[in-house]
């Protein structure tokens, strides 16, 4: 849904900002790559350089991107903010292990294991 709506609004309203379109992650990870820490973009700068990591030469002559380049781009970007932002942090107490999800699917949960690191139990 969120290249449909990046799409889609880069083709009707090419000026609009890329931070209401998408997240400020997304955003940072795309300038960082382009060597671009300070620019903003715009939903079509934004819709192009993704299509770009894809694939796409967005030379004066080609058509819009399509949707493979441009999920590949998407697939890429997503690949460099797994690397950024960690799902799960892993903090180690003796036998007790937290796990935190930073992206709110999950709670703070304290997961217990014996001696020879089988499971026990889990506890929000």
């Amino acid at each position: 849904m969120r290249l449909l709506w990046l799409r889609q609004t880069a083709q009707i309203a090419p000026e609009t900002p890329a931070c209401e379109v998408v997240s400020q992650d997304v955003i940072q990870v795309v300038l960082t790559w382009t060597k671009r820490p300070k620019a903003t973009l715009t939903a079509r700068d934004l819709w192009r350089t993704i299509a770009r990591f894809g694939g796409y030469l967005d030379r004066k002559s080609d058509p819009p991107p399509g949707w493979q380049t441009l999920w590949k781009g998407w697939i890429r970007v997503q690949t460099v903010l797994e690397g950024v932002h960690p799902h799960v942090i892993f903090l180690l107490d003796d036998l007790h292990i937290s796990v935190r999800c930073l992206r709110g699917h999950c709670g703070l949960r304290t997961v217990v294991f014996d001696h020879r690191l089988h499971f026990l139990s889990a506890v929000e």
